[in-house]
């Protein structure tokens, strides 16, 4: 749905995909989605995270051009914004919020699955028009990529 209408909204600005998209954001921002039975989060935290940020990705790549949206309404916006912040972006190294999901909270994981949250991150530091983070990010993709076995993977994927 996201890159769907997120596509169309942002190439074309219908209201159709407008609709769409606030609907399901606000829908997911007021459950807090996506949520996981705590039972299964307590063996399977990193799967379920990578999952989360890979649904974040093209939401937070969206979300600018729409939170400017006039049509949108400012208790949505707010309601959306929250889940954004709160919710769907992952902490950013060093916060005392990453040290909570972080295995010894010096780094964020260590092996493909911050690949994904560096993309995440940039998208989110896009979105607050925050020039360092982004530019960490960076660092960290091209420290990856020189790191780069000949087979295309990389030292620490899982």
């Amino acid at each position: 749905m996201t890159l769907t209408q997120g596509g169309e909204y942002l190439g074309l600005r219908t209201q159709q995909s407008f609709d769409i998209l606030v609907s399901n954001l606000r829908t997911w921002a007021t459950a807090n989605a996506p949520s996981a039975d705590p039972g299964w989060l307590a063996g399977n935290a990193y799967a379920f995270t990578g999952v989360k940020w890979t649904l974040a990705f093209p939401i937070l790549s969206v979300w600018p051009t729409l939170r400017a949206d006039p049509a949108l309404s400012a208790a949505d916006q707010q309601t959306i914004e929250n889940w954004i912040v709160n919710w769907l972006v992952p902490p950013f190294p060093g916060t005392s919020a990453a040290q909570a999901v972080i295995p010894g909270g010096l780094d964020y994981w260590p092996n493909d699955l911050g690949y994904w949250a560096d993309a995440t991150l940039m998208a989110d530091a896009i979105r607050r028009s925050d020039n360092a983070t982004f530019a960490f990010g960076i660092q960290r993709f091209y420290g990856a990529l020189n790191q780069m076995l000949p087979d295309g993977s990389f030292p620490l994927a899982s």
